[in-house]
């Protein structure tokens, strides 16, 4: 039984080093759980409607 356990403690400390390990190289920014991950999403929609609105007029002077 014993044994069993600390397989078990063992199984899960791998996981969670492998998701930290996910996520060491990912910028604080992009975890969900951080402050400035508000922010970024924000700033992400942002940066699209930018680029999207550049797309619009990019095409509408392409068809004249």
């Amino acid at each position: 039984m014993k044994k069993e356990i600390s397989f078990h403690n063992k199984f899960l400390t791998l996981r969670l080093e492998w998701i930290i390990g996910k996520y060491r190289f990912v910028p604080s920014a992009m975890l969900p759980f951080s402050p400035n991950h508000i922010l970024t999403q924000k700033r992400r929609t942002e940066v699209r409607l930018q680029k999207s609105f550049v797309i619009k007029q990019n095409s509408k002077v392409s068809k004249d």
